[in-house]
């Protein structure tokens, strides 16, 4: 089984608070959930990442490696997450130039081939922080 996102989570956020139960309150869990996260890594890894005693918590040599591949890890999730929120608040319109509204002015290019062409496809305009992009239809 592979490390899972919330397991990797647990472990920074042990690492960053330095308590198990700092970690706790920063992800909003109980504190047996961030052990059970920890726990659960450890014998993914099959090594020891964290050294623990009753007042300290300290990463291990391997545990260090882990959390630096952890913590890109965790970036890179990040960085996905936004990718697909951006996506989510572009709305993509398509439009016959033969259909557009009353009062448009056509362009008269200048290319070999005349007539009109259409406004420039990639124009983009804000609309309550949701992105419109106007593509013309074959």
């Amino acid at each position: 089984m592979d490390p899972q996102p919330r397991q990797l989570r647990a472990l920074v956020a042990v690492v960053d608070a330095g308590t198990f139960t700092g970690a706790a309150a920063e992800l909003g869990v109980s504190q047996a959930s961030v052990s059970r996260a920890i726990a659960a890594l450890e014998a993914t890894m099959g090594v020891r990442l964290l050294q623990r005693t009753t007042r300290h918590v300290a990463l291990t040599a391997t545990g260090r490696q882990v959390l630096e591949g952890a913590r890109r890890i965790l970036d890179e999730i990040t960085h996905l997450r936004r990718i697909a929120e951006r996506r989510q608040d572009e709305l993509r319109v398509g439009y016959a130039w033969a259909a557009r509204p009353p009062g448009v002015v056509a362009r008269r290019s200048t290319g070999p081939a005349g007539g009109s062409d259409p406004p420039e496809p990639s124009r983009l305009r804000r609309v309550r922080e949701c992105r419109v992009t106007l593509h013309r239809l074959p």
